[in-house]
């Protein structure tokens, strides 16, 4: 049985990858918890646009203590971080495809079910896109985009 922050990478996983199919800029698969070299072997083959979900480290924000035979709850931020590149040898195919993944990404995040069908209290981009150079990989161009998950759990460990 998955714990319920893990339940909640796999609704996130799922609404991401519905979300890229349904748009041609976006890639037809987005990766989860791969390494960036592993997602760069892969775009040799032929992928230009890559969208990797990569788990991140939870913050504890506070704890509600409750009355007598009541559970008392955890709040947590869960990030989750969402790497997002694009490769390609034309600089405007390039950058074309990369702020249409982008918007592609705003306009899923404006008309979110922010609760990610009640697995959460709130998701949300929280600060703005961290541009990312890619070392060694010509053509590429970029960007980690932070996704918080606030959660209220019985646990810290979800």
């Amino acid at each position: 049985m998955a714990t319920d922050i893990e339940r909640a990478y796999q609704a996130l996983h799922q609404l991401l990858t519905e979300a890229a199919r349904a748009n041609d800029a976006c890639p037809d698969e987005v990766f989860r918890n791969r390494t960036t070299a592993s997602v760069l072997t892969d775009s040799r083959t032929g992928v230009r646009a890559i969208w990797n979900l990569v788990d991140g480290k939870g913050r504890y924000q506070s704890e509600e203590v409750t009355g007598p035979g009541e559970d008392d709850r955890y709040e947590i931020v869960q990030p989750a971080y969402l790497e997002v590149i694009v490769i390609a040898a034309d600089d405007a195919v390039r950058d074309a495809q990369f702020d249409a993944s982008m918007m592609a990404l705003r306009d899923l995040f404006r008309d979110l079910d922010d609760t990610l069908g009640g697995l959460v209290d709130d998701v949300s981009v929280t600060e703005p896109p961290d541009r990312m150079v890619l070392q060694g990989v010509d053509g590429a161009k970029a960007a980690r985009v932070v996704i918080d998950m606030t959660m209220s759990l019985p646990t810290v460990f979800g």
